[in-house]
């Protein structure tokens, strides 16, 4: 049995600082690809078997996870990646595309597919080549950054290579407590001429920042102003409320705040709230990932 206790600040929407346990067993199989075309390696997957703390949280509803990191994250467990094991054994470049809108989602492996995107891909490094740590320089919410020097956003990683991760297995995109004060601060600005449903109509202490969720329309939540990264090399990668207003998993036509905080001088994670908006190439052979807006992936 393996024991995993989360203390990523990712647990609860409602108490950002709440942490969950996660106990489950490694279970090994043999991976392929195709019908005899020799890529085939022994893998480990680890099974959720059950978690506490996690209520309304990336755990829920989860049976497990398959890693598509580099080599070297895979040595903590001391197994390659079902991806890395494939490109070991021959046959697949070191290259998988992947877009995730909603409940659907498309990846490709040992490619790019240009029938998942519109316009070029823009490409930024991977500093650190682990997770897939890259570097932000800037946040910003209606194409104007909230202020913060680059520094605030890059804090995991080893010293030297310390930058922010994209990460799928992180199923909301996750911001310092001191960023999360200035979006929030950037829309209750604009309540004048954009009185946000769920920000502007509500009192200060029960807003969709504070863990609430709200019933609304498609109006309403396209009202929402554009949120954008900037990376390195990338210009701003903007999402609008479409893909960072998500479904309450159990109240129909409810939204809740897909943004969260990682509390007092926290770190940033761009989980798939932040990916829904691109197809992403995680270009292991370039040591790089590039974005293009995601089209079709439904």
């Amino acid at each position: 049995m393996w024991h995993c206790d989360s203390t990523d600040q990712t647990c609860n929407y409602a108490n950002p600082e709440a942490s969950c346990s996660l106990v489950g067993t490694t279970f090994y199989d043999v991976a392929s690809l195709g019908s005899g075309s020799g890529v085939a390696a022994t893998v480990g997957f680890g099974g959720i078997q059950a978690h506490s703390g996690a209520f309304d949280n990336e755990w829920t509803n989860m049976p497990g996870v398959m890693g598509m990191g580099y080599p070297g994250i895979a040595g903590v467990w001391t197994e390659n990646t079902v991806f890395t094991s494939w490109v070991a054994a021959g046959d697949l470049k070191a290259v998988f595309g992947m877009c995730i809108q909603g409940d659907n989602g498309h990846m490709t492996l040992g490619e790019v597919d240009s029938t998942y995107f519109t316009g070029s891909l823009v490409y930024t490094p991977v500093i650190y080549q682990a997770w897939y740590v890259l570097d932000m320089v800037d946040l910003a919410v209606s194409g104007h950054s909230v202020g913060l020097p680059s520094s605030y956003y890059n804090k995991i990683g080893p010293a030297g290579s310390q930058g922010t991760i994209l990460d799928s297995g992180t199923n909301t995109f996750v911001i310092g407590g001191e960023a999360y004060t200035r979006v929030q601060a950037a829309m209750v600005a604009g309540c004048d001429s954009n009185p946000l449903h769920g920000v502007c109509d509500v009192a200060a202490n029960a807003t969709i920042f504070s863990g609430a969720c709200f019933a609304m329309t498609e109006e309403q939540i396209a009202a929402y102003p554009p949120v954008g990264v900037e990376l390195s090399n990338t210009g701003l990668l903007t999402i609008g409320g479409a893909e960072y207003l998500i479904p309450h998993p159990e109240k129909q036509g409810h939204y809740c705040m897909g943004i969260q905080s990682s509390g007092p001088n926290g770190f940033t994670i761009l989980g798939n709230v932040f990916q829904s908006g691109f197809y992403v190439v995680f270009d292991q052979e370039n040591n790089r990932l590039g974005f293009a807006p995601v089209q079709n992936c439904n």
